[in-house]
Order: structure tokens, then sequence, then C-alpha cells
């Protein structure tokens, strides 16, 4: 069944960009639990999405989920390590130094 995955991927992706704008919508607006719940979903569906573990940890942290944050940061980071052997991306790192300025401890 190769030939399905570029199809997967791609419906991954589109999944991935969807929920990332639907998501940021509900931002903007404040809703930053319905974000979460969104981001939650779509990483069951796909443990694979950084961006979408960014949002999350964003969301998080507006929430006053630090720690949950860095859970968050340290599943992304092992999946990516273990499926894709890389590392999260500049802005995840970022994001995740950005959690030691409000009090998480956030050692990798």
């Amino acid at each position: 069944m190769t030939w399905a995955l570029p199809l997967r991927d791609r419906l991954h992706a589109k999944l991935s960009r969807s929920a990332l704008a639907e998501g940021q919508r509900l931002e903007g607006y404040g809703d930053f639990a319905a974000a979460r719940a969104l981001y939650e979903r779509v990483l069951e569906l796909d443990n694979l999405a950084e961006a979408i573990y960014r949002r999350l940890m964003v969301c998080q942290r507006e929430l006053g989920d630090p720690a949950g944050a860095v859970t968050t940061y340290r599943r992304c980071r092992e999946l990516l390590s273990i499926v894709l052997n890389r590392k999260p991306a500049a802005e995840t790192e970022a994001l995740r130094a950005s959690l030691n300025s409000i009090g998480a401890s956030a050692d990798p």
C-alpha cells in the first residue's frame, strides 16, 4: 500500500493547515481553551505536526499551565527524535525557552 503514502501525507498536511487556521482564529477571539482542545484532537490524528505542538504550547501558557506546555514540548521533541531523527525547529525551541521567563522548569 505504498501508493497510499503520498495521499496520507497530503491529507495530514491539509488537516494541519486547516486546524492551524481555525485554532488561530479561536486564539484571536481569546478562546484558548477551545483552541487547545482542537490542537489536542489533531495531535491524536497526526502526532508529528510540530506547528500544532507549538500552538498547543501557546494555549497552555495562556491558560496558566506552563508545566503542561513543557510536557507538550517534551512529547514533541521525543517523537520528532524517535520517528524523524531530528530536533525541534528553532521556533519550537524559542517557545520552550520563553516558558522559563514565566517560571516553568523547561530543562530539555
